[in-house]
């Protein structure tokens, strides 16, 4: 072998190897955590998924769109995009506007509160804003010697499912129809909404949460922490469902304030009449 020939296999060898270095050998490896838990009802790789069909605008970009004059909301022409990304935070969900079948939120996280039962499952989670400023909201209110439970937090289309499927059985499809949500229908599945009581009514969901310290004070504060009470007494016809005081909504702490301060619903906000189909004022449950 002469030495032009060794040359020019060095070189290639060289080469080879510096090819390999540049587009792989560099680059840092990465590793999945297989050990990191799950939320309850979570399979790998399911985490965020959601549907941008029909979306107009996302939580942030609504939040500079709130108008100065409160007069103009209810203008068709000047009221605030429809919101109907599942991953916002002002998401807009009822039986007209259905959440995917396969939605699970993102960054799910489990509420450290007291709940009406000690047997964990996946309503002692909210998604992980939402949940630092409801856990706020409890401690503040405890404060002032008001105790505050969770009774529901994020439910999964299947889980809703299975609620709705179990009440048409027991009581009849109308029964069923009238009192819980349909799949896709509740807010629960977003990771942002939670039912809220307090033992001095034995922990139950009722509208007589309301009349309650607890009630009057959850009312009265809980925009500060971004929710809202989202089927507040007297909107029914907006609405769509039942005065729910127990039911709460985050949005986001600029939302809330505005909302609250300005008496509005989302679908007030948002200028969307209720579903004219629906004939009786149904349940978020």
């Amino acid at each position: 072998m002469n030495r032009i020939t060794l040359t020019v296999i060095i070189v290639l060898i060289l080469g080879v190897i510096g090819y390999f270095w540049i587009t792989d050998w560099s680059q840092p490896k990465q590793f999945e955590d297989s050990n990191r838990p799950l939320p309850l009802g979570m399979e790998e790789g399911s985490a965020g998924k959601s549907s941008q069909a029909g979306s107009a605008t996302t939580g942030a970009s609504s939040d500079e769109l709130l108008p100065g004059d409160i007069s103009t909301i209810l203008d068709p022409s000047k009221n605030v995009p429809l919101d109907t990304t599942p991953e916002s935070i002002t998401v807009l969900v009822n039986r007209a506007f259905l959440l995917p079948e396969d939605y699970i939120p993102a960054g799910l996280v489990k509420l450290n509160i007291d709940f009406d039962t000690t047997v964990e499952s996946e309503k002692y989670y909210l998604r992980s804003e939402a949940a630092l400023q409801l856990e706020k909201l409890v401690r503040d209110a405890k404060r002032k010697k008001i105790e505050i439970t969770g009774v529901s937090g994020y439910r999964s289309y299947a889980r809703q499912k299975a609620v709705f499927d179990e009440s048409a059985q027991a009581n009849g499809k109308e029964h069923a129809d009238k009192y819980c949500a349909l799949p896709g229908s509740s807010e629960h599945q977003t990771g942002l909404a939670m039912d809220v009581s307090t033992p001095e009514i034995g922990n139950v969901l009722e509208e007589s949460f309301g009349d309650t310290k607890a009630g009057r004070w959850v009312e009265k504060n809980c925009y500060k922490y971004g929710f809202v009470v989202r089927y507040p007494k007297g909107k029914s016809k907006i609405t769509g469902y039942k005065y729910e005081p127990w039911h709460l909504r985050y949005v986001g702490l600029s939302k809330a304030k505005y909302l609250y301060e300005n008496h509005l619903t989302l679908k007030e906000m948002y200028n969307v009449s209720m579903n004219k189909e629906n004939k009786e004022w149904r349940n978020d449950l």
